[in-house]
């Protein structure tokens, strides 16, 4: 990743503060993580030019690090997929979820290929370096752009669609999937119930997609989403104090 990209991803983070909400709520929660994944993409970024110098230290350091990498798939990636997506996909915006989330695989795979590079033998110290940095620079440039992605069309998206009743629902799941080197605050208190995805009924509204990003609004211009109208309950079923 060079320079220019990493300032580049540095004023995409920087965006967050286009977009207020308190510590602890959980699109407060997404942003914090991608800082923590913003920094390890820069520490990708300087080891990878440091690596000729002091070799075995750097290169320790650099697989600390790596080590911690796949987290971002298993927590930060995952909350979004499992829990974020669903409410996109049930008001009919399933674009957007299909190619992140073929773009969080993508990420995960180049993780898994940079692990692998660090354990193989180095009896060519020329090649494992140069094999070594393209696979850093693949997973640091792979960080950026899903950040972008995230901070400049998801997260917006997710703004401008989702009630408090909905994020209540997500920060009830949050913490059983877990998080990226951050711990949420304490401080938000939804005032409304929770609203889970198969509860959304209707398609988006005027002013909900007024508000969404312009990438997505050109995506509509061709397709109009059609909402999923499907219920989950049936005409008998009892009604438990679970919510299934």
């Amino acid at each position: 990743m060079c320079d220019i990209h990493v300032e580049l991803f540095r004023e995409a983070v920087a965006r967050k503060f286009d977009i207020e909400v308190p510590p602890g709520h959980p699109l407060h929660t997404l942003y914090m993580e991608n800082e923590q994944i913003t920094k390890d993409a820069e520490m990708l970024n300087m080891y990878a030019k440091s690596l000729p110098d002091e070799m075995e230290k750097n290169l320790q350091s650099l697989r600390n690090l790596a080590k911690q990498l796949p987290l971002i798939g298993i927590t930060h990636y995952t909350r979004e997929e499992m829990i974020h997506f669903p409410y996109l996909e049930r008001r009919g915006l399933t674009a957007v979820p299909s190619t992140l989330w073929r773009k969080h695989d993508e990420v995960r795979a180049k993780i898994k290929l940079l692990l692998k590079s660090l354990d193989q033998e180095k009896d060519d110290k020329d090649e494992f370096l140069k094999k070594l940095r393209e696979r850093i620079e693949e997973v640091a440039t792979a960080l950026v752009d899903m950040v972008f992605r995230e901070n400049n069309i998801l997260y917006p998206a997710l703004h401008a669609i989702l009630s408090e009743g909905e994020w209540a629902a997500i920060r009830q799941q949050e913490d059983e999937i877990g998080y990226y080197k951050v711990k949420p605050s304490q401080e938000w208190k939804p005032k409304e119930e929770p609203i889970h995805p198969y509860q959304i009924e209707g398609a988006l509204t005027d002013e909900q997609i007024s508000r969404l990003p312009g990438e997505i609004k050109k995506i509509m211009e061709s397709k109009l989403p059609e909402a999923d109208v499907q219920k989950v309950e049936r005409e008998g079923d009892i009604e438990l104090d679970t919510g299934y």
